[in-house]
């Protein structure tokens, strides 16, 4: 509690406040009861002054052993002697002092002075009691109106407190949280969206190759007479069969990215084995097409993935041999910078027009032009390498003139 009063500039002000009442109001009741004590003592001098009047009239000859007796010299002899005497005429000390005609007013007084003080402080501890409960209420309202906003998706709250303390520390606290708040909700709706659009991808892609093979399926159970053509529509069945596969496989790796649920083996390794091992696994479909692939990869120890990276590698060089024409040519090449390694991977094939090298990266995407939309592709490859090397703190780049050809660069750090 001391604690809290040190830190927080409300309390001290309160506790200063009720100090300075505290002694103001018993400096009062001080100088009232000292102000009641000196009537008293005055009418005490009076009765004195009528005792020792009235008995030197009476016994002049003994003025001075009456002063002696009534002002400086009181044996308990007299004491006992002027009680006793008292005593019988009903004055004893049973009595009660609002019945005694010397100090009843003084009593009454007193009362009536003590009652005053005692309202005084009860109606000056309530307002002060009700203003502090307004001012530590008005604040909590505030609180209370920020959380109602932030119910309502208002995460804008306005709850600023000129003064260091509790309720200021609790205003920061409440900041951050509602600022986690709000990125949490901003990234879950970012997440449903994202959900809801892969859904709708998928459903997309999917949607057309099942249309064939439903097709091929009815063509053959109805149509199909001889062999030739049975023959025929099953090798387009196997085909769409093999691209739903294929698509399958790469919606999986897809999710399984996105949803962190793949966690790379990240280690320094040579980079020259992880391409060669990417370029064996497009090496067959770029001899059907006759496109030669030159290399030019120096032996350099870069932190990777081994086969994440080579997947990033080999969708990159994929997309170079479907895109490039028969007899063409791929290059590939590795360039070390004191922080990264670039691969470059040049290919002289149809381009890509400058207004789509940020789609390019993007789920789905293939391209607007017609001869792009001719070839079979899904729009995932470099979407996916993408997300491989981002989540390796690396990335890709491209540059491409049409007609001229394509040149993805990918970078990887050296070192963790």
């Amino acid at each position: 509690m001391i604690e809290y009063i040190r830190r927080d500039p409300l309390f001290k002000k309160i506790l200063l406040i009720l100090t300075m009442i505290l002694l103001i109001l018993t400096i009062l009741i001080l100088a009232v009861h000292y102000y009641i004590v000196g009537d008293i003592h005055r009418e005490n001098a009076r009765l004195t002054y009528s005792i020792v009047g009235r008995l030197t009239t009476i016994y002049p000859e003994a003025e001075l052993d009456i002063v002696k007796n009534a002002i400086y010299t009181q044996s308990e002899e007299d004491i006992k002697k002027g009680e006793g005497i008292l005593n019988k005429y009903g004055y004893d000390k049973s009595i009660n002092i609002f019945h005694d005609n010397n100090f009843k007013k003084y009593s009454y007084k007193l009362l009536n002075i003590d009652i005053v003080l005692m309202l005084t402080i009860m109606t000056i501890s309530y307002v002060f009691y009700m203003k502090f409960v307004k001012a530590f209420v008005d604040k909590i309202e505030i609180l209370s109106t920020a959380i109602d906003n932030i119910d309502n998706n208002n995460f804008k709250i306005d709850m600023d407190y000129d003064e260091e303390g509790i309720l200021s520390s609790l205003n920061i606290r409440f900041k951050q949280m509602t600022r986690r708040l709000e990125l949490t909700l901003k990234e879950l709706t970012k997440e449903k969206e994202n959900i809801k659009s892969l859904v709708t991808d998928i459903s997309h892609q999917i949607k057309t190759p099942l249309s064939s093979i439903k097709l091929f399926n009815f063509i053959l159970l109805e149509n199909v007479t001889n062999e030739e053509e049975r023959r025929e529509f099953l090798e387009r069945s196997k085909k769409e069969i093999n691209k739903l596969q294929w698509l399958t496989d790469s919606l999986m790796k897809i999710s399984a990215l996105e949803a962190g649920m793949i966690t790379l083996n990240i280690k320094k390794r040579d980079i020259k084995e992880t391409i060669l091992e990417a370029i064996n696994g497009i090496y067959i479909k770029a001899l059907d097409k006759n496109i030669s692939i030159n290399t030019d990869i120096k032996n350099v120890e870069v932190c990777h993935d081994i086969k994440w990276t080579k997947e990033a590698i080999f969708n990159v060089l994929e997309n170079s041999i479907k895109y490039t024409n028969k007899d063409g040519q791929v290059n590939i090449s590795t360039i070390e910078t004191e922080f990264y390694l670039q691969i470059n991977i040049e290919d002289n094939g149809i381009g890509i027009p400058s207004k789509e090298f940020n789609d390019i990266f993007k789920r789905f995407y293939r391209g607007k032009s017609k001869e792009i939309n001719q070839i079979e592709g899904s729009g995932v490859g470099l979407y996916l390498t993408r997300k491989i090397l981002e989540d390796q703190k690396g990335s890709i780049l491209v540059d491409s003139k049409e007609r001229v050809g394509t040149k993805f660069s990918i970078l990887l750090q050296k070192s963790k």
